[in-house]
């Protein structure tokens, strides 16, 4: 059965291995597309990112920070071999998306006190993102515990310490 807690399938209808890799891969342009956009930002000395070029700075690290993650993801998820690995990337996911929250929530207080045009339709934008956010994260976990289950049943690891 798929829960919104405990996916069997991404998105209610793609398989959780082929939901993880469409998902990391979509992040990983985001970053990189997030990265190019915050250099851009910063090499332009606009003085409307002026107050807040330190913001700025933040989710420049933010991104490559993401896209670090993501390749990681990548890395791990086409190597079946190393159960662990896709449980740390599940642990790394998880903790980007929660960092991501606190940013959107933080961007929605911002939006609330600076301006005056569409707040309620950039709140619920923000609060969908969330809420993708929150599945894509949950999907990544359901893929590491039934990768995880796998690897112990087949016990693939020896304690040799290798």
């Amino acid at each position: 059965m798929n829960s919104f807690l405990k996916p069997t399938k991404c998105c209610g209808c793609i398989p959780l291995r082929a939901g993880v890799i469409i998902i990391t891969i979509f992040w990983l342009f985001e970053a990189i597309i997030g990265i190019v956009n915050y250099i851009t930002i910063i090499k332009d000395e606009s003085q409307l990112y002026k107050n807040a070029i330190y913001v700025i700075y933040v989710y420049l690290i933010f991104a490559i920070l993401v896209l670090l993650v993501t390749t990681f993801g990548l890395i791990t998820i086409f190597d079946s071999t190393r159960a662990h690995l896709i449980k740390i990337y599940s642990i790394c996911f998880s903790s980007i998306v929660a960092i991501t929250i606190l940013l959107d929530i933080c961007g929605i207080i911002a939006y609330v006190l600076f301006y005056n045009h569409d707040v309620l339709a950039w709140i619920v934008s923000t609060l969908v993102d969330i809420i993708i956010a929150i599945h894509f994260a949950l999907v990544i976990s359901a893929y590491a515990a039934g990768e995880s289950s796998k690897g112990s049943d087949n016990s693939t690891y020896k304690s040799s310490g290798v």
